[in-house]
């Protein structure tokens, strides 16, 4: 079970198929696993078969902080500071 916390889950992207084009800022802890199982990326979590795009730990309901798109692609982050500063710069600059 996911901790009773907020998970901060940033999206800036589209993806036509599986999001019918709706861009998503945050969800909150408790539809992470809905929101996940929509992406069929639940699995994988579950299975700890995801990684941190900045520094490589495996991603687990525990450890998850931050979900983007970078050029299309999902990426995972996890709860380390270093990264999260990371994954923010990135939303940032794609605002730009």
């Amino acid at each position: 079970m996911i901790t009773k916390k907020w998970v901060s889950l940033i999206f800036k992207f589209l993806l036509p198929t599986k999001l019918e084009k709706k861009g998503i800022n945050a969800i909150y802890e408790d539809d992470i696993e809905k929101f996940l199982t929509n992406l069929e990326l639940i699995e994988d979590l579950e299975k700890e078969k995801i990684s941190c795009a900045f520094c490589g730990t495996k991603i687990t309901k525990v450890n998850l902080q931050c979900i983007l798109s970078i050029e299309g692609e999902i990426k995972f982050c996890c709860d380390d500071l270093e990264c999260y500063t990371t994954a923010l710069e990135i939303i940032k600059s794609m605002e730009k």
